[in-house]
């Protein structure tokens, strides 16, 4: 008696089956979903570059942490700014600058309005400084000029940290809301 052979040889492994449609859709929207988030993620971490038309928010310092940040005003002006700050006159801003911790370090200065900031070298670890409003507290808008060199130079300001490489200048529109008294 003979037997019939099979035509397929006894190695080959047998045809995957096919993905059903409700699966498949399940797959790449749980992909999308997901890299939605880690670009979100990512966003806020990272930040990003300013064009001309974006404003960002500038954060006072509350006048219970000001002792925290007298050490990063300009000698030569510390001791003004801090005595009009603590009587409420004119109140100090606050931003944080670090460079992303793959990269070398940085050295910036800021400029708000007429005062020029000490040079910060950037480290991976953000650094809190105080700065005067680069224009009078009640008009409430002004510009800060970022100078110096960094690969990967941060600025925490609002909605979003600043992300941006800095070969010489950065101008950065900014606001604040002026409130009366201090906070």
């Amino acid at each position: 008696m003979q037997t019939r052979s099979s035509n397929k040889p006894a190695s080959a492994t047998p045809a995957p089956e096919p993905v059903s449609r409700r699966r498949l859709l399940t797959i790449l929207g749980g992909g999308a979903a997901g890299g939605i988030i880690a670009g979100g993620i990512a966003a806020a971490i990272i930040g990003r570059q300013p064009s001309q038309t974006d404003t960002w928010q500038l954060e006072t310092v509350p006048t219970t942490a000001l002792s925290q940040v007298e050490t990063t005003l300009a000698p030569d002006q510390a001791a003004r700014l801090m005595e009009e700050a603590r009587r409420c006159r004119d109140p100090l801003a606050r931003v944080a600058i670090w460079h992303s911790p793959n990269m070398p370090g940085g050295v910036v200065s800021i400029t708000s309005g007429a005062y020029r900031s000490p040079r910060f070298a950037l480290t991976g670890t953000p650094t809190l400084i105080a700065i005067p409003f680069p224009a009078p507290y009640a008009s409430g808008r002004g510009f800060l000029a970022i100078t110096g060199e960094a690969k990967d130079f941060a600025i925490s300001l609002q909605p979003v940290n600043i992300s941006s490489e800095l070969k010489e200048t950065l101008l950065i529109s900014v606001h604040w809301t002026p409130v009366g008294g201090c906070t």
